[in-house]
């Protein structure tokens, strides 16, 4: 059957947020490197696709060490890419109510996915060229919007 959510779980309870903090990251090179042999893999086959990849870290609480995000930046570098967005400092921060938009501190709820869904999308827009697609399932797209909707209302 069809992912009627596609891939994203409704969050609807929301956790008041403070300040950013820093996340304590056990660093495990390993797995680093395991992981960077997959982003490798699929950077090449979003290039045989021709599929343009893009980088950012979404907005949450919960920060990562700069000197993590530089090794990161470094990597994607190495790997072809300019660079990735830190969604943290881009994302204004007017957006963000940190009373409702949050369900814990790494992830936004409903209404702060549906905030920062506008965002993104004018960024894929403006900065990458994207619109609308002709000829998509528009059935399946209005069916996760009622769906999200419903959810809303719950």
């Amino acid at each position: 059957g069809t992912d009627i959510n596609a891939g994203y779980t409704f969050l609807s309870g929301i956790e008041k947020q403070d300040e950013w903090v820093y996340r304590h990251v056990t660093f495990n090179e390993d797995e680093y490197i395991r992981n960077l042999e997959y982003l490798s893999k699929i950077s090449d086959l979003c290039r045989q696709e021709e599929i343009e990849l893009v980088f950012f870290i979404a907005p949450s609480f919960s920060r990562v060490e700069p000197s993590y995000l530089n090794r990161l930046s470094l990597d994607i570098s190495a790997l072809g890419y300019a660079n990735y967005s830190d969604h943290n400092i881009l994302y204004p921060q007017d957006n963000i109510d940190k009373s409702s938009h949050f369900f814990d501190i790494l992830h936004f709820n409903c209404y702060g996915a549906k905030k920062y869904s506008e965002f993104l999308s004018e960024l894929f827009v403006s900065d990458y060229g994207l619109s609308e697609t002709e000829g998509e399932n528009t059935a399946l797209w209005q069916a996760r919007a009622d769906n999200f909707l419903y959810m809303l209302m719950q």
